[in-house]
């Protein structure tokens, strides 16, 4: 029968039942599925257990009688001495108590040795209730969810620093390859989480926030247990990271989590907590924005340019056909290695809507080092309207000022470069003039307000 037939029948809680069983005195069946199987012998043990233990005897004392170290008429004989013992310490308590209560006695002025000498101990504690028969259990459910969106951080930096290495602009990722690097997180997850469990008893996660995962007798976890609770978490938990479906089955393990409910993935495992201080909570933040600057300082060490210091013409047409692939910038911006524009080949069946007019480049050498560049944009007013030029703008500036060598990215704060982009890239740049990086960029416009003639010349040079 099934674990619900089993509450239903003995009247005990599933946290009942599971700690009786992992304190071995059921041991059901498995199914093909792996869920449980009890029997009616099962059933019946529960039964005795929940009426000895109803009658206040001990664990220790129902195991022993189980195990057949002493039958149960000794158990019987030994728990009522016991009761009788106990029922004498509680008349004794209770006179003393009235006693101490008849001389109006408060706790500054008590004379212990007094009373003492008319008590000798009170062993009688509150009434045994089975809702103490149960494995602890670790509420603590924002603590939990952080631990484990840590591990997730874990398992997507893991990937997202893959796809750095490989030439990857994740910060333009598709909706297709979004879905592809969701699909690969949780496919590290599976690869990783079952080994850290089973070798560790813990995840990043959990080891920063002082969780620690055991069967319920205490020993590490299996490799298939370790698994199974994975794809338990995954299934029940992150509600198979679908939107919205994800965030509904996390508030129902939250909901679950406040009352002390056993989690799903929980069935035959223990979360066992270390502490709760407060450091935690600080270190969780440290390592999480730690995460977030490695992944972007990655980003910027691998991303193009590739040609740097002292660049060739060359070089920096590669630095900039390099730079417009990377960031998906369309198919009409390649250049040729002479810094000649390369007419593209669009697809079949495809109409390729360009800028009205080509922007001609004039470069400069010395000893066949490019030392600066003029970009120049001639022609009609329609011809010059500047939203038509803003990328190839922001791919020149990178792929000539962050090929210097006094270029550095700067990960938090002010980045000289990203204002200079958004002046360059702007509707009316006329005016710039601005140094980084050991470069100047200067750009100039000229309008006929009675013509129809406008002109805007960008320049980059390098100083020194």
């Amino acid at each position: 029968m099934t674990i619900k037939e089993m509450e239903t029948r003995t009247g005990l809680t599933r946290a009942n039942i599971r700690f009786y069983e992992a304190e071995g005195l059921i041991t059901p069946e498995r199914r093909p599925n792996g869920y449980r199987d009890y029997s009616e012998e099962d059933l019946t043990v529960l039964q005795r257990v929940k009426l000895l233990r109803s009658l206040h005897m001990s664990l220790e004392e129902i195991k022993a009688v189980q195990a057949g170290d002493r039958t149960l008429a000794q158990a019987l004989d030994r728990h009522l001495l016991q009761l009788e013992q106990d029922q004498a310490d509680l008349e004794r308590s209770k006179v003393v108590c009235r006693v101490m209560q008849g001389d109006g006695v408060c706790y500054e002025t008590l004379d212990a040795p007094r009373y003492l000498e008319e008590l000798e101990r009170a062993a009688q504690g509150p009434p045994v209730r089975l809702d103490a028969d149960q494995l602890p259990r670790v509420k603590a459910p924002w603590r939990r969810f952080f631990a484990r969106n840590l591990d997730y951080l874990f398992y997507s930096t893991i990937w997202d620093l893959i796809l750095i290495v490989f030439g990857v602009n994740i910060s333009n990722r598709s909706t297709g390859g979004a879905v592809l690097d969701l699909v690969v997180c949780v496919v590290v997850m599976f690869l990783l989480e079952p080994v850290l469990l089973f070798r560790f008893g813990t995840t990043p996660g959990k080891k920063l926030w002082g969780f620690e995962v055991s069967h319920p007798d205490g020993r590490r976890l299996t490799y298939q247990e370790a698994y199974q609770r994975t794809l338990l978490v995954f299934l029940k938990g992150m509600g198979f990271c679908i939107p919205i479906y994800e965030w509904i089955r996390n508030y129902k393990c939250y909901l679950d989590c406040q009352e002390g409910k056993i989690l799903p993935w929980e069935e035959d495992t223990v979360l066992v907590e270390k502490d709760d201080k407060a450091w935690r909570g600080l270190a969780y933040v440290g390592l999480a924005l730690a995460l977030a600057f490695g992944v972007e300082a990655a980003e910027e060490t691998f991303q193009p340019p590739h040609n740097k210091g002292d660049i060739t013409v060359e070089e920096f047409c590669q630095n900039y056909n390099e730079l417009a692939e990377y960031h998906d910038m369309g198919s009409w911006y390649t250049l040729g290695l002479d810094g000649t524009w390369i007419e593209p080949t669009p697809p079949e069946n495809t109409i390729l809507v360009m800028s009205p007019k080509r922007p001609v480049l004039t470069f400069q050498e010395e000893d066949g080092v490019m030392t600066g560049m003029t970009y120049t944009i001639e022609g009609t007013w329609s011809d010059v309207v500047m939203t038509n030029y803003t990328d190839h703008i922001t791919l020149f500036v990178r792929a000539f000022v962050c090929a210097q060598e006094e270029y550095a990215p700067v990960l938090v704060g002010y980045d000289p470069l990203e204002t200079v982009l958004a002046i360059a890239s702007s509707h009316d740049p006329d005016g710039m003039d601005k140094t980084l990086y050991g470069v100047r960029v200067t750009a100039d416009t000229e309008w006929d307000s009675e013509g129809d003639y406008a002109k805007v010349a960008f320049s980059m040079k390098q100083l020194g």
